[in-house]
């Protein structure tokens, strides 16, 4: 049986087929955690899964091309898949990014998290990546190298979803290294 379905699930469902627009998307019941979700791109359907339903969001301009972008930074090309938006200045951030997740009941723990991770002064956070459903990875500069965050990694143990600073991310990478 299905777990209940939340506003907020619901929210992010409907999120997930505007973003994939002009995709059949296959609605299933997730046989490990009973959520409703849709099949990711290329995912197959596993055993136990059901299709509860079919989803499409139409293109309202279907002739128009699909514009391709890329980021570079520092010489490195940064992975933009699954992308429907990237911000990369305060302005930005702060007049169309914040305000959007706000709006959709997303700013939680783990965005205000982000959110103080981005203005803390010892910041390398250089963009802001939204995917579909409301998931945003972090675009940081090292000075050496260009590095990702992704801000719904899952918490050991608790499986709780977290959002960290890269430096604190690298640091317990270092720790569980370590231990070994």
């Amino acid at each position: 049986m299905p777990k209940p379905l939340t506003s907020t699930h619901l929210r992010r469902l409907a999120e997930e087929a505007d973003g994939r627009r002009g995709e059949k998307l296959q609605l299933i019941q997730d046989p490990r955690t009973g959520e409703l979700r849709f099949l990711a791109r290329g995912e197959k359907l596993a055993r136990g899964a059901a299709v509860v339903a079919e989803a499409a969001t139409e293109n309202r301009v279907p002739t128009r091309d699909p514009v391709k972008v890329s980021l570079t930074i520092n010489g490195k090309k940064v992975d933009l898949a699954g992308a429907d938006a990237i911000f990369w200045s305060e302005s930005a951030i702060e007049k169309f990014m914040w305000p959007y997740y706000q709006s959709r009941g997303l700013m939680d723990g783990n965005m205000q998290t982000l959110q103080k991770a981005y203005y803390a002064s010892d910041s390398e956070i250089v963009a802001i990546v939204h995917k579909w459903p409301s998931r945003s990875d972090i675009i940081v500069d090292t000075g050496s190298s260009v590095q990702r965050l992704v801000v719904d990694e899952r918490e050991a143990g608790t499986g709780k979803r977290v959002a960290k600073s890269l430096r604190a991310h690298l640091a317990g990478k270092r720790g569980r290294k370590k231990k070994r």
